[in-house]
Protein backbone atom coordinates (compact mmCIF):
# COMPACT_ATOMS: atom_id res chain seq x y z
CA UNK A 1 0.00 0.00 0.00
CA UNK A 2 1.25 3.47 -0.81
CA UNK A 3 -0.40 5.06 2.22
CA UNK A 4 -0.74 3.87 5.77
CA UNK A 5 -2.97 4.97 8.58
CA UNK A 6 -1.63 5.89 12.01
CA UNK A 7 -3.41 6.75 15.23
CA UNK A 8 -2.84 10.11 16.88
CA UNK A 9 -2.77 10.58 20.64
CA UNK A 10 -6.24 12.07 20.45
CA UNK A 11 -7.50 8.80 18.97
CA UNK A 12 -8.23 10.10 15.47
CA UNK A 13 -6.73 8.46 12.42
CA UNK A 14 -5.01 10.29 9.59
CA UNK A 15 -3.28 9.09 6.45
CA UNK A 16 0.50 9.43 6.42
CA UNK A 17 3.00 9.18 3.57
CA UNK A 18 5.07 6.03 4.12
CA UNK A 19 8.39 7.74 3.34
CA UNK A 20 8.03 11.17 4.97
CA UNK A 21 5.58 10.22 7.72
CA UNK A 22 3.70 13.44 6.99
CA UNK A 23 0.00 13.69 6.20
CA UNK A 24 -0.82 14.60 2.60
CA UNK A 25 -1.74 18.18 1.86
CA UNK A 26 -5.31 19.36 1.38
CA UNK A 27 -5.31 18.92 -2.41
CA UNK A 28 -4.64 15.93 -4.66
CA UNK A 29 -1.57 16.31 -6.87
CA UNK A 30 -1.43 16.07 -10.64
CA UNK A 31 1.70 15.55 -12.72
CA UNK A 32 2.28 15.95 -16.43
CA UNK A 33 5.31 15.74 -18.72
CA UNK A 34 6.33 18.30 -21.31
CA UNK A 35 9.43 18.38 -23.44
CA UNK A 36 11.12 21.73 -23.92
CA UNK A 37 13.42 21.99 -26.96
CA UNK A 38 16.22 24.57 -27.10
CA UNK A 39 17.11 24.93 -30.79
CA UNK A 40 19.92 27.37 -29.98
CA UNK A 41 21.93 24.53 -28.36
CA UNK A 42 22.69 21.11 -29.82
CA UNK A 43 22.82 17.70 -28.16
CA UNK A 44 25.71 15.36 -29.08
CA UNK A 45 23.49 13.73 -31.74
CA UNK A 46 23.16 17.12 -33.48
CA UNK A 47 19.51 17.68 -32.61
CA UNK A 48 18.05 20.41 -30.45
CA UNK A 49 18.88 20.30 -26.76
CA UNK A 50 15.79 18.87 -25.09
CA UNK A 51 14.67 18.85 -21.50
CA UNK A 52 11.99 16.45 -20.33
CA UNK A 53 10.15 18.38 -17.62
CA UNK A 54 7.75 17.13 -14.97
CA UNK A 55 5.15 19.64 -13.81
CA UNK A 56 3.43 18.92 -10.49
CA UNK A 57 0.32 20.92 -9.63
CA UNK A 58 -2.80 21.01 -7.42
CA UNK A 59 -5.45 18.80 -9.02
CA UNK A 60 -9.24 18.67 -8.78
CA UNK A 61 -10.82 16.43 -6.15
CA UNK A 62 -11.74 13.71 -8.67
CA UNK A 63 -8.00 12.87 -8.86
CA UNK A 64 -8.28 11.22 -5.43
CA UNK A 65 -10.04 8.24 -7.03
CA UNK A 66 -7.73 7.95 -10.07
CA UNK A 67 -4.74 5.59 -10.37
CA UNK A 68 -1.47 6.92 -8.99
CA UNK A 69 1.49 7.71 -11.23
CA UNK A 70 4.01 4.91 -11.87
CA UNK A 71 7.80 5.22 -11.90
CA UNK A 72 7.83 4.13 -15.55
CA UNK A 73 5.58 7.05 -16.43
CA UNK A 74 8.67 9.22 -16.02
CA UNK A 75 10.59 7.20 -18.61
CA UNK A 76 9.37 8.88 -21.76
CA UNK A 77 5.78 8.14 -20.72
CA UNK A 78 6.38 4.46 -21.60
CA UNK A 79 6.49 5.45 -25.24
CA UNK A 80 9.32 3.10 -26.18
CA UNK A 81 10.45 -0.11 -24.48
CA UNK A 82 14.09 0.69 -25.33
CA UNK A 83 13.99 3.61 -22.85
CA UNK A 84 12.95 1.29 -20.04
CA UNK A 85 15.58 -1.26 -21.13
CA UNK A 86 18.27 1.47 -21.13
CA UNK A 87 17.17 2.66 -17.70
CA UNK A 88 17.82 -0.85 -16.37
CA UNK A 89 21.41 -0.96 -17.71
CA UNK A 90 23.98 -1.44 -14.94
CA UNK A 91 25.53 1.98 -15.63
CA UNK A 92 22.30 3.92 -16.29
CA UNK A 93 21.94 5.78 -12.99
CA UNK A 94 24.22 5.32 -10.01
CA UNK A 95 23.12 4.81 -6.44
CA UNK A 96 20.48 2.14 -6.98
CA UNK A 97 20.59 -1.45 -5.77
CA UNK A 98 22.01 -3.90 -8.32
CA UNK A 99 19.23 -5.76 -10.11
CA UNK A 100 16.55 -3.19 -9.34
CA UNK A 101 14.08 -3.14 -12.24
CA UNK A 102 11.56 -0.62 -13.48
CA UNK A 103 8.82 -3.21 -12.90
CA UNK A 104 9.80 -3.43 -9.23
CA UNK A 105 9.89 0.36 -8.94
CA UNK A 106 6.39 0.53 -10.45
CA UNK A 107 5.17 -1.72 -7.62
CA UNK A 108 7.05 -0.04 -4.77
CA UNK A 109 7.77 3.61 -5.65
CA UNK A 110 6.08 5.99 -3.22
CA UNK A 111 4.10 8.46 -5.28
CA UNK A 112 0.73 10.05 -4.66
CA UNK A 113 0.53 12.08 -7.89
CA UNK A 114 -2.00 11.37 -10.65
CA UNK A 115 -0.74 11.48 -14.24
CA UNK A 116 -2.44 14.22 -16.30
CA UNK A 117 -5.11 14.95 -13.66
CA UNK A 118 -7.33 17.98 -14.20
CA UNK A 119 -5.82 21.25 -12.96
CA UNK A 120 -7.47 22.81 -9.92
CA UNK A 121 -9.00 26.23 -10.63
CA UNK A 122 -6.92 29.39 -10.51
CA UNK A 123 -9.68 31.08 -8.50
CA UNK A 124 -8.68 28.90 -5.52
CA UNK A 125 -5.07 30.15 -5.65
CA UNK A 126 -2.66 31.79 -5.62
CA UNK A 127 -0.48 28.72 -6.01
CA UNK A 128 3.26 28.62 -5.34
CA UNK A 129 5.78 27.78 -8.05
CA UNK A 130 8.62 25.46 -7.05
CA UNK A 131 11.52 24.79 -9.42
CA UNK A 132 13.78 21.79 -8.86
CA UNK A 133 16.62 20.60 -11.08
CA UNK A 134 17.44 16.95 -10.50
CA UNK A 135 20.45 16.68 -12.80
CA UNK A 136 20.96 14.75 -15.99
CA UNK A 137 19.31 11.44 -15.07
CA UNK A 138 16.18 11.94 -17.17
CA UNK A 139 15.59 10.77 -20.71
CA UNK A 140 15.06 13.07 -23.64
Amino acid sequence: ARRRTVAHAAGTEEERHPVTGLPPGPYPVGVTTVQLDDHSRKDPDGGARCLQTEIWYPATDDARAQPKNLYSDFLARRARQEYIDRAEDADAIGGYRAGLTIEELDRSWQNLGVRDARLRGAEEGPWPVVLFSHGSGALC
